[in-house]
């Protein structure tokens, strides 16, 4: 549930301010860019609620926090593909 995946976000998940090499990755810039900028301050208190991360008093700033925390312990960066030799390069 993406409940209990906010909660062992918050539990297990990297600090707020503390990048990491994975925040190189364009998807993940994406989703956290997403949180920062493109969602208004009204719906990040329900999201974060949404995914275990605050309670109903959280301040807009701490559920922004909380939300980037929850992307970059779930981000799964993107598997390069095995370079193709023989047949399965046709």
């Amino acid at each position: 549930s993406v409940y209990i995946g906010g909660l062992e976000a918050l539990l297990l998940g990297p600090a707020p301010h503390e990048a990491s090499e994975a925040d190189a990755d364009a998807v993940l810039r994406l989703k956290l860019s997403r949180w920062c900028s493109e969602v208004s301050a009204t719906e990040l208190p329900m999201a974060a609620r949404r995914r275990g991360l605050s309670g109903l008093t959280l301040p807009v700033a701490a559920c922004r926090l909380r939300l980037c925390v929850y992307e970059r312990y779930w981000h799964r960066p993107a598997e390069p593909e095995p370079p193709r030799t023989g047949a399965d390069a046709i």
